[in-house]
């Protein structure tokens, strides 16, 4: 297998795909999947419709990341607009990729129509029809997640490399989207399955620490969290996190909250070279109506949540981690080939400058190694116990290698 990168910030969208177009054509032969990230600046439509002419045999599958983008070459965007794209060739290997359009019109039931029709389609593209992919790579608008992961366990079963992320703008404004050869969505779910010979190593942290703070959920409806242990959500939150943390319009400020979130823990505990490990996924909340909270992931009535928090000083080092401890398994496997990182648009919003210099330490340890890394207003990925998980706040590092 053989990966490179190519990345932009021309402002005008034909102009960055044809210089995108050029780098992959230095490669010699066309790639057979080229999997891109965007800022809103840009026309998806255009990057489609310019990437298909160019590469007609190719699969494309591209969807929009927050601010700006990463690859080992360093970081595009974050006040100007960015393209970037992630090609790969493997003589081995198949791939299937689709996107589904999911509208605010469709019940529960069509959703997961729609959601099983990409995933039927992708499996018709490779050619692998009934058999079980090495690696799922997603796509999905915010909302779509868990419905999404589910509709994926429902057709493989648990224990999938499901990786992915949920499509992001530069201002929360659903101006987010996402892209295959046949088409643009705003909201859907794109899907990539990867078969190959390739070794896949993955690995999803959230680089916070529990503080002691626990609670029950008491009450709650969809992605709205309502009571904790029996007070309003909004007034348990903030006093968790020692300050107000909604503006006056009901959205939670990220850079008044800090590296602060609500997490559940994934599983049992478990040891890792005589540690203790517990996985937790996080999930923020991110408006407030009144005093009920709206997360970006589904609280459970009845669960237990906590407390979690990063420190602006260590971030720099646990976010190294996750991308370290991932080419350290992936190179026991054999050379590595490439990578994709997503990490959370929050860690930007609440970490501002600093934010760039957190990347910049995380793009180090791929020593020139080819990656993509995006900004997601969610991450999804496998935890150890076998269980694709949604959540926020995280950083998640896939390696492909040989």
């Amino acid at each position: 297998m053989k990966t490179i990168t190519a990345a932009t910030e021309l402002e005008d969208t034909a102009k960055a795909v044809t210089q995108i177009i050029q780098v992959l054509n230095e490669a010699g032969d066309a790639p057979m999947l080229i999997k891109v990230s965007y800022t809103e600046q840009h026309d998806p439509k255009v990057i489609a419709d310019g990437l298909a002419t160019a590469f007609p045999e190719a699969e494309i599958i591209g969807g929009s990341t927050h601010a700006g983008l990463f690859t080992e070459s360093g970081v595009f965007g974050f006040g100007k607009p960015a393209l970037g794209a992630f090609a790969v060739w493997d003589n081995e290997a198949d791939i299937g990729v689709a996107m589904e359009p999911v509208t605010d019109s469709m019940d529960s039931e069509q959703t997961i129509q729609a959601l099983t029709k990409a995933i039927d389609r992708a499996q018709e593209d490779a050619d692998r029809v009934g058999e079980l992919p090495d690696l799922i790579w997603i796509y999905t608008s915010p909302g779509l997640e868990e419905t999404s992961i589910a509709t994926i366990a429902d057709t493989f079963g648990d224990g999938i490399s499901v990786v992915g992320m949920s499509v992001a703008d530069n201002g929360m404004t659903a101006s987010w989207s996402m892209f295959d050869k046949a088409g643009v969505a705003s909201s859907g779910i794109g899907i990539a399955l990867f078969y190959t010979t390739e070794a896949v190593s993955h690995y999803i942290q959230s680089g916070f620490m529990p503080t002691g703070q626990t609670g029950t959920v008491t009450e709650a409806d969809g992605r709205g969290l309502i009571s904790i242990d029996g007070r309003p959500a909004r007034e348990v939150f903030e006093d968790w996190c020692g300050h107000p943390c909604v503006t006056e319009t009901g959205q939670v400020s990220y850079e008044q909250m800090g590296l602060a979130s609500i997490a559940h823990r994934v599983g049992e505990s478990r040891m890792n070279n005589g540690a203790v490990i517990e996985d937790y996924y996080l999930m923020s909340p991110v408006l407030s109506d009144g005093s009920d909270l709206t997360m970006v992931a589904n609280p459970h009535q009845g669960e237990k949540i906590y407390m979690m928090r990063g420190e602006k000083g260590s971030m720099h080092n646990r976010l190294r981690k996750v991308t370290q401890q991932t080419l350290q398994t992936s190179s026991d496997l054999g050379e590595v080939s490439g990578g994709l990182v997503v990490m959370c648009a929050g860690y930007a919003m609440a970490m501002q400058k600093d934010a760039i210099t957190s990347i910049e330490s995380l793009i180090e340890t791929f020593d020139g190694v080819p990656m993509l890394g995006t900004m997601g207003y969610g991450e999804q990925g496998t935890f150890p116990n076998g269980k694709c998980i949604h959540g926020n706040w995280m950083v998640s590092s896939t390696i492909l290698s040989a």
